[in-house]
């Protein structure tokens, strides 16, 4: 099951829903295709599972920062948004799947947003909740909106790779850009949320 998937990830992820061939996928996972159609019925249902394990690997990786102990809910919130971007830079071509999965698995995709999404988002809530009470974010920032925008910016970054390396050439996804960009969206979103020392 695991090398079925592992090679599903790959073969969708170079391909695409449409170009992906399960002949392919259980080639590379080592298997015969009657395996892979015992343990998925439909390239729709190998797919979601893909998605699933992903997804999954993407929320472990965020709840495991989110639960570590920190000094204040602004270290917080960058260590929740800096965790999501690690976990998306472990598998870059992440994005890419999920908007594939979007156009060809929709029903797929909002199953498993039920499944793993909006639990997680509902553990990371008491974090946003907590910064407000204390003062630390600005009173009118909708705490869905600033999930949806962190959640935007990191996944861009590895969704549009050709104009990301227009703009700042063939070594934006070495260790030393991933590490730059991972500050930037951290600098930019906690300044848009967060409340200025002044009380603005």
């Amino acid at each position: 099951m695991d090398r079925i998937l592992a090679a599903a990830e790959q073969v969708f992820a170079e391909r695409g829903f449409d170009g992906a061939r399960t002949r392919e996928i259980a080639a590379r996972a080592g298997v015969n295709v009657s395996t892979l159609h015992y343990h998925y019925t439909s390239k729709v249902d190998l797919y979601a599972a893909v998605l699933r394990a992903v997804l999954g690997e993407v929320r472990e990786r965020v709840l495991a920062e989110a639960t570590l102990e920190v000094d204040s809910p602004r270290a917080h919130l960058e260590r929740i948004v800096g965790a999501h971007f690690k976990a998306i830079a472990a598998r870059p071509h992440f994005p890419r799947l999920l908007v594939d999965a979007l156009v060809h698995a929709p029903e797929s995709v909002r199953a498993i947003a039920q499944e793993t999404v909006r639990p997680t988002l509902e553990a990371l809530f008491p974090s946003l909740v907590e910064a407000h009470r204390e003062g630390v974010l600005r009173p009118e920032v909708d705490a869905r909106h600033a999930i949806l925008s962190a959640i935007g910016m990191n996944m861009i970054y590895f969704l549009a790779t050709p104009l990301v390396e227009q703009l700042f050439g063939p070594l934006a996804y070495e260790p030393r850009g991933i590490e730059e960009r991972k500050g930037a969206v951290i600098d930019l979103l906690l300044h848009g949320i967060i409340r200025e020392r002044n009380g603005s």
